[in-house]
């Protein structure tokens, strides 16, 4: 709507009659209204005055304006500490978290190997979970180096085979993290979608107080130091055993005025596993 149609309406109304009478008796009541808190306060003072006397009075005012001053500085201090403070971003994520797992084995090699090919046996959990992204900053920011690190149980198991040989199993890690609701971000058809993952270099940037809802989905591998030639000797279940609760920890820096400063979250997962689904002997082309 243009400004001058604005401004006749506006104009329109003021002119009718109910409309002025309503804005003159509205002024008369604050005016009235002012009037009677200085004669209040007045009233106060001669009180004040009369009970204490004028020096004790003039030090309670003058210790209200010191106040008053203070108060002033304190919320200019913090006025100035948000506009200087930047992104503080955090992660929100459950403690404890009992996500469906699925459970796969392959212990099996294949009878026949292309040139080329290499085989993997292994015990694999595939689980996922929410995690979100918040900035309760005043200014939007930037996250990068994302990592997801498995604290316990440990990576490394020495183990001795049948034969007396000494070997080790090692657990790995490869996971990845996608946006819940990549419509509410940007639009498909605008950039390509933020995605963290590992073995990356992961960033993206968060609006003030924005939240970011992701969906991490993990992979946990236990395979032999000679994973080509004999499947781990332990198995997820003997690992569970020993340790209930699998530790994880999320690593990123957030892009500051004087450089990139380095947070972490850390918290637990219990796998809820049953039965392995045995997996087909497979190859991969190297």
């Amino acid at each position: 709507m243009p400004e001058r149609t604005r401004l006749e309406r506006l104009r329109a109304i003021l002119e009718k009659p109910y409309v002025r009478l309503s804005l003159a008796i509205t002024a008369v009541i604050l005016i009235g209204l002012a009037i009677v808190y200085i004669y209040l306060l007045v009233v106060i003072l001669y009180v004040l005055v009369a009970l204490f006397g004028t020096q004790n009075v003039q030090l309670l005012v003058t210790t209200i304006s010191a106040l008053g001053t203070v108060a002033s500085a304190l919320v200019a201090y913090r006025l100035y500490r948000n506009s200087v403070r930047g992104a503080e971003i955090s992660v929100a994520v459950e403690d404890l978290l009992e996500p469906e797992t699925e459970y796969r084995i392959r212990k099996t090699l294949a009878g026949a190997v292309h040139i080329g090919a290499t085989q993997e046996l292994f015990e694999k959990l595939h689980f996922e979970f929410p995690i979100v992204w918040l900035n309760s900053g005043p200014s939007g920011g930037a996250i990068t180096n994302v990592e997801l690190r498995l604290v316990k149980p440990v990576s490394h198991f020495p183990t001795v085979l049948e034969n007396s040989e000494a070997s080790e199993d090692n657990i790995s890690v490869l996971w990845s993290m996608e946006i819940a609701k990549p419509e509410e971000r940007i639009q498909l058809d605008s950039v390509r979608l933020p995605t963290f993952s590992s073995g990356s270099q992961n960033s993206m940037s968060i609006g003030n107080n924005e939240s970011m809802a992701v969906t991490a989905k993990v992979d946990l591998f236990l395979m032999d130091q000679r994973k080509d030639a004999r499947p781990p000797l332990n198995t997820w279940l003997k690992i569970q055993q020993g340790t209930p609760f699998f530790e994880f920890k999320i690593q990123w820096k957030t892009a500051t005025k004087s450089g990139l400063k380095r947070n972490e979250r850390s918290f637990k997962i219990r796998p809820r596993f049953g039965e392995p689904i045995q997996d087909v002997p497979g190859v991969t082309v190297a």
